[in-house]
């Protein structure tokens, strides 16, 4: 996140707290470390002292460097590695080579990295694991997937996994208190943006988990001592009745636990969001991408302008902050969809905006298509494929990276130090505790869309 860590804390990682809780429930022994939060030197101590049969790696595109030194570090352990995600699914083959791992997981973790630590505890084979990689005979050999895991036999994390001080230093996301974890009440997202690698892992569906194992978890985290819950699906209001339904657990039972959440245009209405304003909601985030209709359409996103006014309309009157992600650098995306972006900025008046690179992620048709249409270069280090970055190797139809660049800090800067904008934030200030976080926000807002 680069200089978004000046305002945003290491968020829990409960991808991997789930993962450690499956295996553990089954008999095996799993621990995690968080490079976010701990030195690489603590880990080596740590692999050196617990000497594990198998140590997982999961990682996002641009980690894919430090996952290799992870690996090298194993290897010279002795110990076996391997690596999932989204990257490592949409890619299997090239990251056995761009990693150097032992094996990768494709598609979600839990049945295949239970069967894999299985067999290398009895000594057993693992070629026949679904949704296995692993080198053979000096290529790759790619299992296919089997079928989706019913999500509600996965035990509530257990979060006594890790050390809760070590995340409670700051917001796990901008605009929410310190001290708080994630919860994932589904997987997946049944939407087919173009741009996006949830599907790479899901597939178009998300599958919900049942609402009484959600809010067990809830309780869970309340007698943990947790102050704040993101709802980290890719987006919580699918359903209505799912969405009262927390609510009213909230309100009821935890009136002084607090909640964030990303949602799509068009899901919310007035009655949904009274609710969550009474138990504790305190953001909404939700993914416009774009002012102008005809890069919407482009991109698949199956939402309206009028849509995405409405719904932040609504948000605000409700009195809880609205956080807009945009991205700069669609496929089709002109100079004319550019300015309709800014114009939608300023009419919605989100209380906090991410401008994002769009970023041709592997496994994601906006990548098949850079690809086909000669934009994205071969062998880019894979740390290119920043969200944030500050320099954009590949073009678009319509810019070069570089045009890219400065649009996104025009349109930032152009936001964010704008009269209207700043008035608002010093008028919501209501203690010390604003003030700091008012004060971290414009420095990182500054170094975000330098010149």
């Amino acid at each position: 996140m680069g200089v978004f860590k000046a305002i945003g804390a290491s968020q829990p990682p409960i991808n991997l707290v789930c993962l450690a809780t499956w295996l553990n429930a089954r008999g095996f022994k799993a621990a995690i470390y968080d490079l976010e939060v701990g030195s690489s030197e603590g880990l080596r101590r740590t692999l050196e002292t617990s000497a594990p049969v198998l140590v997982g790696i999961t990682g996002m595109t641009t980690d894919i460097p430090a996952i290799k030194e992870l690996c090298l570090l194993c290897r010279e352990l002795k110990i076996k590695t391997v690596v999932g995600g989204a990257h490592a699914t949409a890619l299997p083959a090239e990251t056995l080579v761009d990693a150097g791992c032992d094996f990768v997981v494709i598609g979600e973790g839990e049945k295949p990295l239970l069967e894999l630590v299985s067999a290398l505890k009895s000594g057993g084979g693992f070629e026949s694991v679904a949704g296995l990689a692993f080198p053979r005979e000096g290529a790759a050999a790619v299992n296919p997937r089997g079928e989706p895991l019913d999500i509600d036999l996965l035990p509530i994390p257990d979060r006594r996994l890790l050390d809760k001080e070590l995340y409670s230093g700051g917001y796990t996301t901008p605009g929410v208190p310190a001290g708080g974890t994630v919860l994932f009440t589904s997987r997946g997202c049944p939407y087919r943006c173009s741009f996006c690698a949830s599907q790479v892992i899901n597939g178009p569906r998300a599958r919900l988990r049942a609402m009484d194992k959600v809010l067990r978890e809830v309780d869970d985290i309340a007698a943990l001592g947790y102050k704040h819950i993101t709802v980290d699906d890719d987006t919580f209001a699918l359903k209505k009745s799912r969405v009262l339904e927390f609510s009213a657990h909230l309100e009821r039972n935890y009136p002084g636990l607090t909640w964030n959440c990303d949602a799509r245009a068009g899901e919310l209405d007035e009655e949904m969001l009274a609710a969550m304003k009474r138990s504790g909601c305190r953001k909404i985030a939700v993914g416009a991408e774009s002012g102008s209709q005809r890069v919407l359409d482009g991109i698949r996103k199956g939402t309206t302008v009028a849509q995405i006014k409405e719904t932040f309309r609504l948000i605000k009157k409700h009195g809880i902050q609205a956080q807009a992600f945009f991205m700069i650098g669609h496929p089709e995306e002109t100079r004319e969809d550019l300015a309709e972006t800014v114009k939608l900025i300023h009419e919605i008046k989100p209380d906090l905006v991410s401008l994002a690179i769009s970023v041709p992620l592997p496994g994601t048709e906006n990548y098949l298509k850079a690809k086909a249409d000669g934009f994205l270069p071969e062998g880019l280090p894979w740390q290119a494929y920043g969200f944030f970055g500050s320099s954009v190797p590949w073009r678009t139809k319509h810019f070069t990276g570089a045009e890219l660049i400065k649009f996104r800090g025009e349109i930032g800067r152009g936001y964010y130090f704008s009269f209207p904008y700043i008035s608002r934030k010093l008028l919501s200030i209501r203690g010390t505790e604003d003030l700091k976080y008012l004060a971290k926000g414009a420095l990182a807002a500054l170094r975000a869309f330098k010149k």
